[in-house]
């Protein structure tokens, strides 16, 4: 959502009325899942870091849509980013703290990088996207995986699902169908 309020005055992309009107109410979904954020006193002290959070969401997301529509090639854009990023990491994580934290097991290596082809996959077709549609959208859709914390949470971990976790789910959806009018 903070994406689409950037993006308004910033991005060049023509975002239709319904395109807006479905963030919102995605938007609304994703606020009312978070509920419980509004009510406890020691939550509400965290919101600034929420904020702050999403503001450097809604930075990254603007930078990585407009670099990989800059680039031309978005899953070589995604790829710099990655191995950039990691050399950097990686060169820091090793002059900070050792070789001592480093995993010792095959195993944990493959799972590692298992997780890692993984983001980069999920990472890759979010940024594509963005090159072939309106920066706001995508970011909006991709915040859709709220929905399958939610499912894995009910199904896998016994969570409860109430009135308003189901209506918030169902905006969510209704946001998602808005935007695709």
């Amino acid at each position: 959502m903070m994406v689409a309020l950037v993006g308004a005055f910033t991005l060049p992309d023509a975002v239709a009325a319904q395109e807006y009107a479905g963030i919102v109410v995605l938007g609304a979904g994703i606020l009312l899942m978070a509920r419980g954020v509004f009510t406890a006193a020691e939550d509400r002290r965290l919101l600034p870091f929420a904020l702050l959070s999403a503001v450097a969401t809604a930075t990254y997301t603007l930078i990585d849509g407009l670099g990989a529509r800059a680039s031309g090639e978005a899953v070589g854009y995604v790829g710099w980013i990655f191995v950039g990023g990691g050399l950097l990491y990686s060169a820091v994580f090793l002059l900070w703290k050792g070789t001592a934290p480093l995993p010792r097991r095959r195993r944990d290596w493959a799972l590692g990088s298992l997780g890692a082809l993984a983001s980069y996959g999920a990472y890759g077709v979010s940024i594509w996207a963005m090159t072939l549609a309106p920066i706001a959208v995508v970011a909006a859709l991709r915040e859709t995986s709220i929905l399958f914390a939610v499912l894995i949470g009910w199904l896998v971990f016994g969570e409860r699902m109430d009135g308003p976790k189901w209506a918030a789910a169902g905006l969510i959806v209704a946001g998602v169908v808005l935007t695709r009018l």
